[in-house]
């Protein structure tokens, strides 16, 4: 009988330690405060807003580029809706992971948002955005290949070509 006592309490405790909608709820806050600085071009506050995890890979001048380079193929934020949630505990870590539908000024893309931890010492370890718009054209890949080992080439400047509709 003190097992069931002890099983339920420790069942109990776990799920008030990971609550999925109060995860959900401040993941969301962080990447409507994110999609704000994405859309003020602040790379240094999109670094600010990562964990630790994130750090120890990517660099603030990384960071910059990367911001550059989707604000550049993609431009501003103009909306985004939320198209997947999952929450997990896994060996002692709660992980969230967030995935948005957003429609950029040049085109749509998909973002996923993983968040370690729980509520205020929730941390950004991982930020990807995929996008049809940030392939490399096949003139781009034949001058990356042509000049590898040697300086970067100078990329030609890319044409920006409107999406075409679904009618």
């Amino acid at each position: 009988m003190n097992f069931r006592i002890l099983f339920a309490l420790a069942g109990a405790f776990a799920l008030a330690a990971c609550n999925p909608v109060e995860q959900f709820g401040i993941a969301e806050e962080r990447i409507d405060t994110f999609h704000a600085r994405y859309n003020e071009g602040d790379a240094g506050a999109l670094y600010a807003m990562t964990g630790e995890t994130f750090r120890e890979v990517t660099d603030p001048e990384d960071m910059g580029s990367l911001v550059a380079m989707f604000t550049a193929r993609l431009g501003r934020i103009e909306s985004s809706e939320r198209s997947g949630f999952n929450t997990s505990f896994n060996n002692g870590l709660n992980v969230t992971t967030v995935t948005m539908d957003t429609q950029f000024e040049q085109g749509a893309g998909t973002e996923t948002y993983i968040f370690h931890g729980t509520g205020e010492d929730m941390e950004l370890v991982g930020w990807q955005v995929n996008s049809p718009r940030l392939m490399l054209s096949p003139e781009e890949m034949r001058m990356l290949s042509e000049n590898e080992g040697t300086a970067s080439p100078e990329l030609p400047e890319r044409r920006v070509i409107p999406e075409r509709s679904a009618d």
